[in-house]
């Protein structure tokens, strides 16, 4: 599944990634097993005259990540485009191989981010194959952070509440105090790439500690972009060899919580189960 960030700062645009593939396989009614595999080149740039636009791609694609980048190099025209073509022709490519795996799973996302032919002003477009191709612009004259995948962790972060909780905070009010305040619109560009970065550090992290699917993992590839410099690598950890993956197994348990007492302070490592917890007044 991955992680994917796209963060759009004053001075350009960065990116970042995992390089994790997971195939997934039945399992019994209480759990299934997947195979992780941390070979994917899933954050994209292309050659001249295409070096002002770059792309980070996710989702349940799996070879389609890697393997056929260079593909859609070929496709490309001898002059530079705008952005949101780079985007339409993205969608489009992806659609074929849509087509191409039915009717296996296949739903491919990706942040396509640049600069346009005598622009400063960066821009980034997101799609969504097979469901949504047309591209929509991110975050239009200004700045911010779009990110996709295994984004729960992020959620949490940056926002302050897991996206599954949505329905049920409808209404409520002073959710905005809760988001964590970045002053983007004055970071340089190396701030936005080591943020870009650290989401996805960070979300490769923490899910080594949970019974889920890890589905991030791998080298973290960051890369950011100008109108003058073009896509520039910031880590491109070196790629691993394409070999057998690691069976995992992921099962559905108990959640735990943490309690705290009334005075509102939290003891270290104090637990219980949800059953205890529902049943603390």
């Amino acid at each position: 599944m991955s992680l994917a960030v796209a963060v759009k700062g004053p001075e350009g645009i960065a990116f970042a990634t995992d390089s994790r593939l997971v195939y997934r396989r039945p399992g019994d009614s209480s759990s299934y097993y997947y195979s992780t595999v941390d070979s994917a080149q899933k954050l994209l740039a292309f050659p001249e005259p295409h070096r002002q636009v770059g792309a980070v791609v996710y989702g349940f694609g799996s070879g389609a990540f890697s393997t056929n980048a260079s593909a859609f190099e070929l496709e490309l025209p001898g002059e530079r485009l705008r952005v949101r073509d780079y985007a339409e022709r993205l969608a489009a490519f992806y659609s074929r191989q849509a087509v191409m795996n039915s009717p296996q799973p296949y739903a491919m996302y990706a942040f396509v981010g640049g600069f346009d032919p005598g622009e400063d002003r960066g821009r980034v477009f997101s799609v969504e194959v097979p469901d949504h191709p047309e591209p929509v612009e991110q975050h239009a004259g200004g700045s911010g952070i779009s990110y996709g995948g295994q984004r729960e962790f992020v959620d949490r972060l940056l926002v302050g509440y897991d996206a599954r909780l949505r329905d049920f905070l409808e209404g409520v009010e002073g959710l905005d105090s809760v988001q964590m305040q970045i002053p983007l619109a004055t970071m340089n560009l190396g701030a936005c790439a080591d943020l870009a970065g650290f989401l996805v550090r960070m979300t490769r992290e923490t899910q080594t500690f949970i019974a889920g699917l890890q589905g991030v993992g791998g080298g973290v590839y960051v890369a950011t972009v100008t109108a003058a410099d073009g896509v520039r690598w910031v880590a491109r950890p070196e790629r691993e060899a394409q070999t057998q993956g690691v069976w995992r197994q992921t099962q559905e348990i108990e959640a735990a919580m943490i309690v705290a007492p009334a005075c509102g302070i939290r003891p270290a490592g104090y637990t219980a189960t949800l059953a205890e917890a529902q049943a603390v007044e």
